[in-house]
């Protein structure tokens, strides 16, 4: 198979040239390269060693979410307009905010419901179904949280959730750049 991004033989779902994770491949292969409970797994690897938080800047941050494509999955350059509209409209992010990086959990597009990664924090917004219907999360408290998937939610500890059943993103494929996120933000003493 090969990435989407630069067309290179693709050895394992993260690109050996340009860095991307191609959700093909990892569609093609889930039995092989995604056991979630080792995802959810490494994602507290914190818990289980000595580590300490490490605050992002933000372009670490930015260049880490430019490494991940998918259907719904956008980065700040890629959104429409409309999504912004949309997002700013319907999600309790403040206007100072800037946003880098968003999952559409809608059926038809329209990016009322999902999860945006802010410079600082993370902001959810779900439709009527979910028991959470929107929040945020600092990105501090969530590298501390226990990712766990339940139906067609992802579950951010006990207060924050995003319910991803109208997205065109996998789940899993979510969970695995949100693990490596956290991961991101851990460092070993």
């Amino acid at each position: 198979m090969k990435c989407k991004s630069c067309g290179a033989l693709l050895e394992t779902a993260r690109c050996a040239y340009c860095k991307m994770i191609c959700e093909n491949f990892i569609d093609k292969n889930i039995a092989q390269y995604i056991d979630q409970e080792n995802i959810l797994k490494e994602s507290i690897l914190h818990q289980s060693q000595k580590a300490s938080y490490r605050a992002l800047d933000e372009q670490e941050l930015q260049s880490f979410l430019q490494g991940y494509t998918s259907n719904s999955y956008f980065v700040e350059e890629s959104l429409p307009q409309k999504k912004k509209t949309n997002i700013l409209r319907h999600f309790p992010i403040p206007t100072e905010e800037r946003i880098l990086a968003t999952v559409d959990a809608t059926v038809f597009g329209s990016h009322k419901n999902g999860l945006v990664f802010g410079v600082s924090t993370l902001y959810a917004n779900n439709d009527w179904t979910a028991e959470s219907f929107s929040g945020s999360m600092s990105y501090e408290e969530f590298s501390q949280a226990k990712i766990e998937v339940r139906a067609h939610s992802i579950f951010f500890g006990d207060q924050f959730r995003v319910c991803m059943s109208g997205s065109q993103m996998k789940t899993e494929y979510l969970c695995e750049l949100l693990a490596e996120l956290q991961n991101l933000m851990w460092t070993n003493k």
